[in-house]
């Protein structure tokens, strides 16, 4: 068999914590909203890896840029609406549950952002040819 090289090995432990940061803080997510709420926000991975590869200097184009602003309206409409674990909460205080979001809603967010960094870094990991 082959063996890995140094940029190989730092490739494949770069996207284990992409992966595990996104499978981890959905499950932790999940135990902490309700499962609707955090499909959804997890869903919004979508509109993240755009904005991502954009910041990485990738090109986007406008449609994909009307599409991700119409998913932040979904979010951000589903964010301000109160849920029963958000209600709860809100009684301990703080700025997210303000915003009607609640901490398993900022964890599943938090899995979808880890998500989207682990789309756009694969891309660029495997353009380098480290296959």
């Amino acid at each position: 068999g082959k063996t890995l090289t140094g940029p190989q090995w730092l490739g494949a432990a770069e996207m284990a914590a992409y992966n595990l940061g996104a499978q981890g803080l959905l499950a932790l997510g999940i135990y902490h909203t309700d499962a609707t709420r955090a499909a959804f926000f997890t869903q919004a991975s979508v509109m993240m890896t755009p904005i991502i590869s954009r910041f990485s200097g990738e090109r986007v184009s406008k449609s994909m840029w009307i599409g991700c602003s119409l998913a932040m309206v979904g979010v951000t409409l589903l964010g301000l609406s109160p849920s029963s674990t958000a209600a709860a909460a809100s009684s301990a205080g703080g700025i997210s549950s303000l915003l009607g979001f609640n901490s398993g809603d900022l964890l599943c967010l938090g899995g979808a952002v880890c998500w989207s960094m682990y789309i756009c870094r694969m891309g660029g990991i495997m353009a380098r040819g480290l296959s």
